[in-house]
């Protein structure tokens, strides 16, 4: 479930930044990019609530794959961003 959660948050991030490229002021462009990631933050701290109340986990151990995916999928698509175009 974290795995399809992560994809998808990257897939939307990706596109909003392949957007952002289009833009003619890079001002506007980092700040479109650094909203994208802002946004797929808090979807994810969403996600983290909501299966908590759902899913009644009984140790706190359940969020370390999540958060494992989380920063493998942050480190792909940051590297990705600050490739050249």
């Amino acid at each position: 479930m974290s795995y399809a959660f992560c994809s998808l948050l990257t897939l939307l991030v990706a596109g909003l930044t392949q957007l952002s490229y289009s833009m003619s002021n890079a001002g506007k462009s980092v700040v479109f990019m650094l909203g994208a990631i802002g946004l797929r933050f808090f979807f994810s701290l969403l996600f983290i609530i909501t299966y908590i109340f759902l899913a009644k986990p009984t140790n706190a151990r359940f969020i370390l794959p999540f958060f494992v995916l989380y920063a493998l999928y942050s480190g792909v698509e940051t590297y990705f961003m600050a490739k050249k175009r």
